[in-house]
């Protein structure tokens, strides 16, 4: 049975946590002909994260519902967030610049171990592995 309240789902699954700011720095725009394209550094845990944001170039900059865009993983180290906004690797995975034209905001970072959060003097394929296990003896995981 459908329902128009909007907290119908925490009945079912608990209180969902409400929206807050988070303080990022700007470190690159650029655009096209529909689509602007910011890349922005926000802290996190312990450690300063890249991403980028594509958004329609003619829209408002705030109130558009915003996709997580995570990238493939194909042992490919050296993309990330670049490939899904159309900067690199395949262009069929351009997915993060479709949402944008279609009125989204695509949030688009690298995961650990990719593009700018290689592990420096660590070979690509081992990466992950050695990170796993720092974390997981951390009590944390890759997530």
């Amino acid at each position: 049975m459908a329902t128009k309240d909007p907290h119908a789902i925490e009945s079912l699954i608990g209180k969902l946590p409400r929206p807050k700011r988070i303080a990022y720095k700007k470190l690159d725009s650029f655009a096209d002909d529909d689509l602007t394209y910011e890349k922005i550094e926000f802290p996190s845990e312990d450690e300063a994260i890249r991403a980028y944001i594509v958004r329609p170039k003619n829209k408002p900059t705030h109130r558009l519902p915003v996709v997580y865009c995570h990238h493939q993983h194909a042992r490919q180290f050296f993309l990330g967030k670049r490939e899904v906004i159309g900067r690199g690797g395949d262009s069929r995975q351009a997915y993060a610049c479709a949402l944008a034209r279609k009125g989204y905001m695509a949030f688009a970072p690298d995961a650990k171990c990719f593009e700018e959060r290689m592990i420096p003097g660590v070979k690509e394929e081992l990466a992950e592995i050695f990170e796993f296990a720092r974390l997981v003896s951390q009590g944390r995981s890759l997530q």
